[in-house]
């Protein structure tokens, strides 16, 4: 038989001082001989460990003096029978303690049955006196020490995962940590086998894919995979993107086909990791979102990011098919495709980054207006201003909002596609505000001439005589 270990020892000692808070010397009988350290400090626990061979080494060891929070611990191969009275006395219980792990653990949950799911791996029973808290485990309820108690508690202490319910959200977000990736990839292989089939029973088989992805010692990338199979598995993409699927299921286990119904799971529960992220860590959330792009570059699956609501890249695609409608049908004069360009919008808008880049959705419907606009312009279906007065209301009315609409697509837009349509558009636009505005001026020059007067048209000449001048008797005026 072995030594008894530290973390035995350490674990019978907290098992002892939750019945016993006063104990300060213990015996274990073993027939290992303890071969390590006199002296071991645990933050401000102490532990004196004594191999004793004889009576006489007992009384020798039970004589050296230890401050209060120092635990004496007496090893030994000898029967109690062996020990004198006077030496029994000063042990814990009057007692040697034999090792047993899973009596220990029994002890520390104060339970009296423990679930046959844990006992038939010992090594749990191991790690659980290894990761003891500071303030001990929770009784078990009821007396009886269940998996569903033992694996949140291992996992967390373990691995750094905190959730008493496992799911696929809670494993995502799990994964995005460095340091407990690290961990689970250290972990001895049994356990994490066995931590491996509690999760997937608990979070449904999608988690043995995000596992082995955390298992592996490269880039933690089960979250930005998941934004990629929604794209990859998503029904607008069935018969396209079959290389580039292929090329990622060589990262899975076994690299098997996996159901497309759970990597849709896999992708919806990966999208709200990533929402949650865009308020609690920018900078993850970045990081997340540009590597699921740079993800669908190696495997050649970057044309269809439009797809996503998430990727940056499919913003920008999105809005370079808006671009491309829209410079087609401005070059052929469809106008019976605008119904397709308010589609596309609506596309857009429902992209995540759409409510960062305000601007440039603004701009896009800028330009939704203009086109149509410019759609009933070309069809004729307007009739010129007879008089000023007629066309100073359609400039009230209409033609200042295509001049605002006109002038904010001046600036383009970063997507190449894009810009260039604004300013095929602005150009159309152009050239008939221009056309109205000689109409305007003719008709300015017209009225002017003759002369004429009326409520109507009120000349700049006229503002301080019919305004200024009446507002002035009843009130200050600042001029």
């Amino acid at each position: 038989m072995a030594a008894p270990s530290l973390a035995q020892i350490k674990a019978q000692i907290a098992a002892i001082r939750q019945k016993l808070p006063q104990a300060r010397v213990i015996g274990i009988q073993s027939t290992g001989r303890w071969t390590g350290e006199t002296f071991s400090r645990d933050g401000e626990h102490g532990y004196s460990i004594h191999q004793c061979d004889s009576p006489l080494s007992f009384r020798l060891a039970l004589r050296k003096q230890t401050d209060d929070q120092t635990m004496k611990v007496l090893i030994t191969s000898l029967a109690e029978q062996e020990l004198g009275d006077d030496i029994l006395l000063r042990l814990a219980k009057r007692r040697l303690f034999q090792i047993d792990p899973w009596q220990i653990v029994r002890s520390l949950f104060e339970a009296h049955a423990i679930d046959s799911r844990l006992t038939r791996h010992g090594w749990i029973a191991e790690s659980l006196l290894e990761l003891i808290p500071a303030a001990g485990y929770p009784a078990a309820r009821g007396g009886f020490l269940d998996a569903e108690t033992v694996w949140p508690l291992l996992l967390r202490m373990a691995v750094g995962l905190d959730s008493e319910a496992p799911d696929l959200q809670s494993l995502l977000k799990w994964s995005l940590n460095p340091d407990a990736a690290g961990r689970f990839q250290r972990l001895p292989e049994a356990f994490r086998q066995a931590a491996v089939s509690w999760l997937v029973d608990r979070a449904g088989p999608v988690a043995e894919i995000l596992l082995h992805l955390v298992g592996q010692p490269d880039r933690l990338d089960a979250v930005p995979l998941g934004l990629v199979v929604g794209i990859l598995y998503h029904p607008a993409a069935i018969g396209k993107l079959e290389k580039a699927t292929g090329k990622l299921e060589t990262r899975f286990p076994g690299h098997t086909s996996p159901d497309p119904e759970l990597m849709l799971r896999w992708s919806a529960a990966a999208a709200e990791v990533v929402r949650g992220l865009r308020l609690s860590d920018p900078k993850l959330y970045r990081q997340t979102v540009q590597r699921a792009d740079e993800i669908l570059e190696e495997i050649q699956a970057s044309p269809m990011a439009h797809l996503s609501d998430i990727s940056p890249l499919g913003f920008v695609q999105r809005l370079a098919r808006i671009g491309e409608a829209l410079s087609d049908i401005l070059a052929r004069g469809a106008w019976d495709r605008l119904e397709s360009l308010t589609d596309m919008r609506q596309r857009v808008g429902q992209h995540d980054y759409a409510s960062q880049e305000t601007r440039r959705t603004e701009r896009v419907d800028m330009a939704l207006r203009l086109v149509r606009w410019l759609g009933v312009q070309t069809r004729g279906d307007t009739s010129s201003p007879q008089s000023l007065a007629d066309a100073a209301r359609w400039h009230l009315r209409e033609g200042g909002f295509v001049d605002w609409a006109r002038l904010s697509l001046r600036s383009g837009d970063p997507e190449a596609t894009l810009s260039a349509a604004y300013a095929q558009l602005f150009a159309q636009v152009l050239v008939i505000r221009e056309r109205q505005s000689r109409v305007f001026a003719e008709l300015l020059r017209d009225w002017t001439a003759a002369g004429s007067k009326g409520a109507e048209i009120l000349a700049v000449e006229d503002i301080l005589g019919a305004i200024v001048a009446p507002l002035a008797e009843k009130t200050q005026v600042l001029l």
